[in-house]
């Protein structure tokens, strides 16, 4: 049942789950444009040091096709 007052309609990052691929993209093109940690924490509603990690570590390249 909907209820007006009900926010499940935006789908929100929940704490604890893994980055995606398009967060992980995200992240490295507003870095790209200069946007401070914060902002980008702000805008993937993920902690600033979910985003310095992030740009730290990178995305390495998948070795095979498994998993």
């Amino acid at each position: 049942m909907d209820y007006p007052h009900s926010i499940t309609d935006a789908e929100k990052r929940k704490k604890g789950k893994h980055l995606t691929d398009i967060d992980r993209g995200t992240i490295q093109a507003l870095n790209r444009e200069r946007m401070s940690l914060r902002k980008i924490a702000g805008h993937m509603g993920c902690f600033p040091s979910t985003v310095l990690n992030e740009l730290k570590r990178g995305t390495p390249p998948r070795k095979s096709n498994r998993g």
